[in-house]
């Protein structure tokens, strides 16, 4: 098996402009992409203002002239927003707690919406999420069951990546979720976060896959209020079973791992509510 190839797309988060050093990838890199491929729909970068020149209008093809994009112009491609995880020193992430209002009700402005009217594509969003008890348990000691590591916390220092410095395990296991916990179920004392056993951590990490699913469904439907009609989650599938963004839970063939990875929460509401043609809010 192998994934299917869509769009060929330039570089991620560096916008190609012309007579500038990222113009390499208008006139080297896609260019030698659309000689190789010329099936496929190319794109200069993500997010980007699109092309002024060697694609078919309709559905970005190239046609083998020369690619050009334009110099500004309105935004028809976004990334973010993301919700981070915070309130706990991991490597990524912030170690002093910051919650977040859940917009829940979500508060919606009456808005013209249909194919026929300006509207953008999100092509990058999401919100931090651990996986649950049967993926992250077998990779950690009992003594470790819990989102805190039952251990005195690291000294981490150096923004989203940082360098931390102690014996914690949970400080690399990217992302904290406290705040996405708080936020959505009410305040915690040090104790919650901090104890650990099976029943605890089966608590702690079901909490935060369901504050990322309903996070998740509240950007989808607040874009989809406001005629932004495509929308890619960052991100599908965890790389490894941990604080990460994923809907889909690690999935090689090791202990407690599902090959293919297990759904969380938010794949499933992506199935039943989330992207259906008509969804109550």
């Amino acid at each position: 098996a192998h994934p299917s190839i869509v769009v060929w797309d330039g570089c991620n988060e560096c916008r190609v402009v012309m007579g500038h050093s990222t113009a390499i990838y208008a006139t080297f890199v896609m260019t030698v992409v659309a000689q190789e491929d010329a099936s496929r729909a190319i794109w200069p970068s993500c997010p980007a203002l699109g092309w002024t020149g060697g694609v078919r209008r309709l559905d970005s093809i190239p046609t083998g002239k020369p690619l050009t994009t334009p110099p500004n112009g309105p935004t028809i491609e976004t990334h973010g927003y993301y919700q981070h995880g915070s309130g706990f020193p991991a490597v990524n992430g912030a170690a002093r707690l910051i919650n977040f209002d859940p917009g829940m009700p979500l508060k919606l402005q009456p808005t013209l919406t249909g194919l026929e009217l300006p509207n953008v594509f999100a092509s990058e969003f999401g919100a931090v999420v651990f996986s649950s008890f049967e993926s992250m348990a077998p990779t950690l000691h009992p003594s470790h069951w819990g989102l805190h590591g039952g251990q005195p916390y690291d000294t981490c220092f150096g923004g989203f990546a940082s360098q931390c410095t102690g014996g914690n395990v949970m400080a690399e296991r990217n992302y904290p979720a406290d705040n996405m916990i708080e936020s959505y179920f009410g305040k915690k004392d040090d104790a919650y976060f901090n104890s650990t056993g099976e029943e605890i951590f089966k608590k702690q990490l079901y909490q935060s896959m369901l504050a990322q699913a309903l996070n998740v469904k509240m950007m989808v439907e607040y874009r989809r209020s406001q005629n932004e009609l495509g929308a890619i989650v960052w991100q599908f599938n965890e790389i490894w079973p941990t604080g990460g963004w994923g809907s889909i839970e690690y999935g090689s063939p090791v202990p407690g791992q599902v090959t293919g990875g297990r759904w969380k929460p938010l794949q499933y509401m992506y199935k039943r509510s989330v992207f259906q043609d008509v969804m109550a809010v």
